[in-house]
């Protein structure tokens, strides 16, 4: 198992042992909505990050240059809302 989704799956109640990787772990104890909820919190923030390491050290050289950064931010930020809407997760 991926160790972030590992990370996730036990932060909704999962439990896991990789001493047996060919058996997904019992479905018992995990909260599948919490597991998905925190999938999808995931994917948005990695998307939030993503625009900001691209445009954090970035200078106003001029109105093209701002007009383009701002218009990848509503790209990025329009990603997220359309994420969070079909799942149904609340940031």
């Amino acid at each position: 198992m991926n160790e972030r989704i590992q990370k996730l799956w036990e932060q909704s109640g999962g439990s896991y042992d990789p001493g047996n990787q060919h058996v997904w772990p019992s479905c018992k104890i995990l909260d599948p909505q919490a597991f998905a909820e925190l999938i999808v919190k995931d994917v948005t923030n990695i998307l939030r990050q993503e625009w900001f390491n691209e445009n954090n050290d970035k200078e106003e050289t001029d109105k093209r240059e701002t007009a383009i950064r701002l218009g990848k931010k509503l790209a990025y930020m329009k990603s997220v809302d359309l994420i969070t809407e079909r799942f149904g997760v609340e940031e």
